[in-house]
């Protein structure tokens, strides 16, 4: 979700949660169009109006309301900076129950192959990673978890980018989170291997689907090249793109849902499985009581 592969922090350090742009798939330079476009304006946070005098007026407004409460003192309240204080600390609560909570969802939607739904959640993540969430190691995994999801979902479309200095496709962009979620994780390297693996082989097929041979050639031999357990597959991914042979088993049964899928399972099994907050507030007659967690 935030800071880019090879580029980010600490999980729970300012680079997760306070650099929305960073994960935001781009246009690569050069290519016009298509649906690395369209995915990558929606990664942008747009929506409202871009008239900066509206803007500006809204902010005016908004100042000069938050002096006039912070003029008035009501009873039984306390000062200004107790409340002020107490606010913080609620919006920061209902900031991370939120996150939580279409964290969940998108989990779901990505379970359920509803990419668009995903889409759109991670951006609703996105935008709320610029107000206050306190307790920011309580999120951080989650927020490794999309960011791996993200490129997975946009590893088709070669035109998108989470790297753009290091012009890395988006699942050479998901191999890196990977590293990073095995260190973050502490996960030993036999838990993650089969998953790497299943990452690099992606890689250079959906390269290779989309006939931009030297670019799976490049990818195959930084990432495939010493590994003796891939042999096989590796002289048959290189002969198949000498040959740009299309119709090779090797690419034909290749099924990038099925592959999405099994990266979800992964990375599920490291999540605590316990429902978010909010799902378990039940609306009754009864007044509620919460706690902040």
């Amino acid at each position: 979700m935030a800071a880019g592969a090879g580029t980010a922090g600490p999980a729970s350090g300012p680079g997760v949660v306070r650099d929305p742009a960073a994960s935001q798939p781009r246009k690569r330079p050069g290519r016009e169009g298509g649906e690395g476009a369209r995915r990558s304006d929606a990664m942008a946070g747009g929506g409202g109006s871009s008239d900066g005098s509206g803007r500006a007026a809204g902010r005016r407004a908004s100042r000069s309301s938050g002096r006039a409460r912070r003029g008035r003192h009501e009873p039984g309240l306390g000062g200004p900076a107790e409340r002020g204080a107490g606010e913080a600390r609620l919006e920061e609560a209902v900031n991370r129950w939120v996150l939580k909570f279409y964290f969940h969802e998108a989990l779901r939607a990505f379970r359920g192959s509803r990419y668009g739904d995903f889409r759109q959640i991670r951006d609703i993540m996105q935008a709320l990673l610029v107000r206050p969430l306190g307790k920011e190691h309580t999120v951080s995994r989650l927020l490794r978890v999309m960011q791996c999801l993200s490129r997975i979902e946009e590893g088709e479309n070669l035109d998108c980018s989470f790297d753009m200095e290091a012009e890395l496709t988006p699942l050479e962009s998901a191999i890196n989170v990977l590293e990073m979620i095995k260190t973050e994780f502490t996960l030993t390297e036999a838990v993650v291997e089969s998953s790497r693996k299943l990452v690099k082989e992606a890689a250079v097929i959906i390269c290779i689907k989309n006939k931009e041979f030297e670019k799976a050639s490049k990818i195959l031999k930084k990432h495939m090249s010493k590994d003796p357990t891939t042999q096989k597959l590796r002289n048959d991914l290189l002969n198949i793109i000498r040959e740009k042979n299309l119709a090779h088993p090797v690419i034909q049964n290749f099924s990038y849902e099925t592959f999405q899928q099994k990266m979800l399972r992964f990375l599920e099994s490291h999540l605590d499985d316990a429902e978010p907050y909010l799902l378990t507030v039940r609306l009754g007659p009864s007044p509620i009581t919460m706690v902040c967690p």
